[in-house]
């Protein structure tokens, strides 16, 4: 049926919707909105149907509901609010209560506010608008003004009500003129009268600019002045007051560039050349520098940047640091030569220096001058000896001609002050007629042949009674600091005292002189260990000082290390290090010498097994030196071991029947490594039978003596050339310990060089070498033997020999004088037909000879002292003869020449 109906509407006129049918009406939506008869109250509308937006007071319903929209009208002012009403659309919105046809009203609430008003662009936000342009609204708008007055909305000082600056060519007030004042008295300013102008300008007799204060007196006008805030008389620029007279604090000068800084503006001075420094006459005024200027004005030439008051005056002819005086004239000229007032001419100043600049008449380049009024006096002077006149300066006259450091002349002691090698203290040469040291007679040319101890020249003995045996041991070494030697004395305490101690002194050898020295003059004392009998052996090396105590720990000795340097005073045994106490042989440390230059070697006196060790310097490990099996000997007579120098000496017993000692003595001679060789009556390890001559020990850098000799002590030492040949000798000692033993004591002189690594056998009936034989058998002590150094200063070091038992037990001591002759030789001829000395104990000596020792130059003569020590009590030895109590002593001889 529905597509009929649309046809049949196509194809004939449509008809009205009240001549069809109810069922075909419902069907049509002639506008197409979606809503159809009867629904939709105006089919012919598409923008009217149930549901459309309603518009405002149009006069139609547009959704169909029999109701208008309408603005609402809460005032009853006729005009519509923001609000909205419904009305019937018959009545319509203008004419129905509540409602209004517009909405216009800018407040609903309040029926004396109506629509919105007019409002006029204010393009210059002077407050004054322009007709040109409009707009209505309810509240102000910015940018816009409620009048439109404005003659010029583009200048915001023209407006109604402005002031109208005179002549200015600007209608402010929009009046149409432009006002001036009349100048009647010429000055150039308007006074109070006002005449009318013109945009183009003021008339004749008008000027634009008024404030005359009187028009009458053309004296009398208007000033600008301008705020002075810093009080420093000038104003800020940039505010200004017009006005005949100022306010308070505001001032006619407009030059302030900062009115908050009383010191600104500042002058500022041309700097031309850069130096950092302004030329005082040309300123320019500013708070900050203009380019080319500086602050200080204070350069003496600014077109020369090497001239300002910084720079270095020099000697130039300019002034160069600006202080007004030239070169040498400143005192603080840089490149002057020091000069001194030369009243003599004598090329030489005195008093104080003053700066010159080159040469200057009656001043010198050179002080120093003792006596500028004397051209002869000066540094450079000949000096004139013994005329009370310093010539050269120096400060004294000269009275030492020969410079020997004794003056001579009239008065003076140097008794030929042209030979420095004649003064006082000069070496006395012997028979060549001249006086070398100045004394009426000189003394005998050599030690005389025989000395008792009491003519010694020095002697050092013990203060107080306590048990020591002062000169026991004897070692020369500088220790004080002075450059010359000191003398170390050992002093054990005797074997037989209980808990002895015994002391190390040091006597410094500069302060020797002659006479006796007691140990409390010593510069320094060492203190033994308890039972120690601390200082019977001695050895230095260059870090310390070794001292050895054979019995220490129930008759195992010990040795002790000093540490260099020494230092002065009393010390105890926290001093020094006590080392290797025992070792378990008895009479440890006995013996002690240098080893290999820088070690240290000892030896015991054990019975049946005598001991050598060497310790190296770093470590302090002890390595066997040589050493003896406990079977190697089983004789009953001490076994004795002694080290001189660079030399270790071991001997053993006679055997077990009382026949020859056969054991090996060993010499160390070279700086090699320490070797391990067995004593005893065999040969070393590794051989059978006996060494022939030249045979070496392998590994080893020894002599090995072998000893035949039914004497049974042993010492040897290493001695500088004693027979001529310019090589170092070895010197071996021989004492006889047994009743039955008849043989003399005898030294034996062994010239080098020694075979290193050889054998050197030694028999009671060898030819050679030298021979020296005492007269009868000693008691069997060991004998000293050291070398005399230049005790005669013949070239030649001398051999010193002690026997300290010999004389019943009193002891005795020879100087021999090399070269030595060869073959058996008496010692009672020495000082005889063998040039020498004999020393002898004087009555209280006791022991003369247990140590012997060259000390070195003491006296600074060119000749070295030697010293004997005189222990006065005695080792035990077989014979049972008991010890004497003296404390000791030392005697020192100075050396004398030929």
């Amino acid at each position: 049926m529905r597509p009929l109906l649309l046809t049949l509407l196509t194809a004939c006129q449509v008809r009205a919707a009240s001549e069809l049918p109810p069922e075909e009406v419902a069907a049509v939506d002639a506008d197409g909105d979606g809503a159809a008869l009867p629904a939709d109250c105006d089919d012919d509308d598409p923008a009217t149907r149930p549901g459309a937006p309603e518009q405002l007071a149009d006069g139609v319903d547009q959704d169909c509901d029999g109701r208008e929209a309408c603005p609402a009208d809460h005032d009853g002012d006729g005009r519509g609010g923001s609000d909205t009403v419904l009305v019937p659309v018959d009545a319509g919105c203008e004419g129905t209560p509540g409602a209004a046809p517009r909405r216009d009203d800018c407040d609903d609430d309040d029926p004396d506010v109506g629509p919105p008003r007019t409002w006029y662009v204010d393009a210059d936000a002077d407050g004054h608008g322009s007709a040109a342009r409009t707009e209505e609204a309810c509240a102000p708008v910015a940018g816009w003004s409620a009048v439109a007055d404005d003659c010029d909305d583009a200048e915001p000082r023209a407006h109604p009500g402005a002031a109208d600056v005179p002549g200015d060519g600007l209608d402010a007030d929009c009046d149409g003129l432009d006002p001036c004042w009349r100048d009647r008295d010429g000055d150039g300013l308007g006074g109070s009268e006002v005449v009318a102008g013109t945009p183009e300008g003021c008339g004749a007799g008008a000027l634009a600019v008024g404030g005359d204060c009187d028009d009458a007196d053309p004296e009398v006008g208007l000033r600008l002045w301008h705020p002075d805030l810093d009080g420093d008389g000038r104003g800020d620029p940039a505010t200004v007051h017009i006005a005949c007279r100022g306010p308070e604090a505001w001032v006619a000068d407009a030059t302030d560039c900062n009115d908050g800084d009383p010191s600104l503006p500042r002058s500022w001075f041309v700097d031309a050349d850069g130096d950092g420094h302004g030329d005082p006459q040309r300123t320019a005024e500013a708070c900050a520098p203009p380019p080319g200027h500086v602050g200080a004005a204070d350069d003496c030439d600014d077109a020369d940047p090497a001239v300002h008051p910084r720079a270095s005056e020099r000697c130039n002819g300019a002034d160069d640091d600006c202080d007004g005086l030239l070169d040498a004239l400143d005192p603080s000229v840089a490149d002057a030569v020091a000069t001194w007032r030369d009243a003599d001419g004598d090329g030489w100043g005195a008093g104080p220096a003053a700066p010159a600049c080159g040469a200057v008449d009656g001043w010198a380049p050179r002080a120093g001058d003792c006596d500028d009024a004397d051209p002869t006096v000066s540094p450079e002077g000949t000096e004139l000896p013994y005329d009370d006149v310093d010539q050269d300066c120096d400060g004294h006259d000269l009275d030492d001609v020969d410079g020997d450091g004794h003056p001579g002349g009239p008065g003076g002691p140097d008794c030929d002050d042209d030979a420095p090698s004649i003064h006082p203290g000069a070496r006395e040469v012997c028979g060549d007629g001249i006086d070398q040291d100045c004394t009426p007679a000189s003394p005998a040319c050599r030690l005389p042949p025989e000395l008792p101890t009491a003519d010694s020249d020095l002697r050092l003995e013990l203060l107080g009674s306590w048990p020591e045996r002062l000169g026991a041991s004897l070692l020369a070494a500088e220790l004080t600091g002075d450059g010359v030697p000191d003398v170390v004395v050992g002093a054990p305490e005797p074997r037989s005292e209980a808990g002895g101690q015994g002391s190390l002194y040091v006597f410094d050898g500069a302060r020797l002189g002659h006479g006796t020295t007691r140990t409390d003059a010593a510069w320094a004392r060492y203190r033994g260990l308890s039972s120690s009998h601390f200082g019977e052996s001695l050895a230095a090396t260059p870090e310390a000082i070794w001292a050895g105590g054979p019995t220490h720990a129930a008759g195992k000795g010990v040795i002790a290390r000093l540490p260099r340097p020494l230092s002065a005073g009393i010390h105890t045994s926290a001093a020094y290090d006590e080392l290797f106490g025992g070792l378990g042989r008895r009479g440890f440390g006995v013996g002690l010498a240098v080893h290999a230059g820088t070690g240290v070697a000892l030896v015991t006196e054990e019975v049946g097994a005598p001991l050598a060790r060497a310790w190296g310097m770093d470590p302090w490990v002890p390595s066997a030196f040589l050493d003896a099996p406990s079977a190697a000997s089983t004789g009953q007579a001490w076994s004795m071991g002694t080290a001189t120098g660079d030399v270790v000496a071991v001997a053993t017993g006679p055997d077990a029947t009382g026949g020859q000692a056969t054991g090996w003595a060993l010499a160390w001679v070279t700086p090699a490594g320490t070797t391990a060789v067995r004593l005893g009556p065999g040969p070393p390890p590794g051989f059978t039978g006996e060494l022939g001559p030249g045979q070496l020990v392998p590994g080893s850098s020894l002599v090995v003596l072998q000893v035949r000799s039914a004497r049974d002590r042993v010492s040897l030492a290493l001695l500088p050339d004693l027979t001529g040949d310019l090589r170092p000798d070895l010197a071996v000692a021989f004492a006889c310990a047994r009743s039955a033993c008849a043989e003399p004591d005898e030294v034996w002189l062994i010239p080098g060089p020694l075979p290193l690594g050889g054998l050197v056998v030694v028999t009671d009936d060898a030819p050679e070498p030298t021979r020296l034989q005492a007269a009868t058998a000693g008691d069997g002590q060991p004998w000293a033997v050291a070398s005399a150094g230049e005790v005669a200063g013949h070239g030649i070091p001398g051999l010193l020999l002690g026997a300290p038992g010999l004389d019943a037990g009193r002891g005795r001591a020879w100087l021999l004088l090399g070269p030595l002759p060869t073959g058996t030789v008496e010692l009672a001829r020495v000082g005889v037909d063998l040039p020498g000395s004999r020393f002898t104990a004087s009555p209280g000596t006791a022991g003369l000879g247990a140590a012997v020792a060259s000390l070195g130059d003491l006296d600074g003569d060119g000749l070295d002292e030697i010293a004997l020590g005189a222990p006065a009590t005695a080792t035990p030895h077989a014979s049972g003869a008991g010890e004497v109590p003296e404390g000791g002593a030392v005697h020192i001889w100075r050396g004398r020449g030929e």
